[in-house]
């Protein structure tokens, strides 16, 4: 079953997450129901790529780190397996009802991997950024908060990013892509843990969503 792996390995993919997404529609139980669209009091500033400071959680991971996110029609939980000097393998395993979607997928990431950063620059998007408060899995982060916007054909896309140092894996607080202004994917942090301690296996989501509420201040 084709997934939506939001981690890029530059050495293998090199798709263009627009035109990837639009095959993708058919398999919306990878992305979380939405309520309203988000709005901001003021857009986020342009900044060139080597000059926004990078979100590298898998330079720090080791073996059990974990996330799980909510999505349209169940959740996504993305762990790491295994670490060599370069790359971290994770396993990404989906849940609809409870019950695991097929097999977990295998994935082999580069430790130096932004997950915001990396997908801009493979769609040649324009990258702004900003700062944004919100609350996820149970708590308040200051978010590095990034916008892309690029075009394939006549489809404007677009995909807003949150991510914080301190989430494991993904450093992926929350995602939104969107077509033509329309939100046709999304992801959102429920839950998350460091280490063997505190590592929940791929066959034990959480059982209750985290209340999700936001809080945000203008970017800068």
């Amino acid at each position: 079953m084709l997934q939506y792996d939001p981690i890029i390995n530059n050495a293998t993919i090199s798709p263009r997450l627009c035109v990837r997404t639009r095959h993708y529609l058919a398999l919306v139980t990878l992305v979380l129901a939405i309520a309203n669209p988000l709005t901001f009091s003021q857009a986020p500033t342009s900044a060139p790529d080597d000059q926004l400071p990078r979100i590298t959680p898998l330079r720090t991971a080791v073996v059990g780190d974990w996330a799980t996110y909510d999505m349209l029609q169940g959740r996504q939980t993305v762990r790491v397996e295994h670490t060599t000097l370069l790359l971290a393998d994770i396993e990404v395993q989906s849940f609809l009802d409870g019950m695991p979607v097929g097999l977990p997928a295998a994935r082999s990431i580069k430790q130096d991997s932004d997950w915001a950063i990396d997908f801009a620059a493979s769609d040649g998007a324009e990258l702004k950024s900003a700062h944004d408060t919100i609350d996820v899995a149970g708590r308040r982060l200051n978010c590095r908060y990034t916008v892309a916007t690029w075009k394939v054909g006549p489809t404007e896309c677009e995909r807003r990013v949150w991510m914080h140092p301190d989430i494991p894996v993904y450093g992926v607080a929350r995602m939104e892509l969107r077509h033509d202004g329309k939100v046709t994917a999304r992801m959102n942090l429920s839950r998350f843990g460091h280490g063997p301690a505190a590592t929940q296996t791929a066959s034990q989501p959480a059982s209750q969503p985290a209340t999700d509420t936001t809080t945000r201040t203008d970017p800068k």
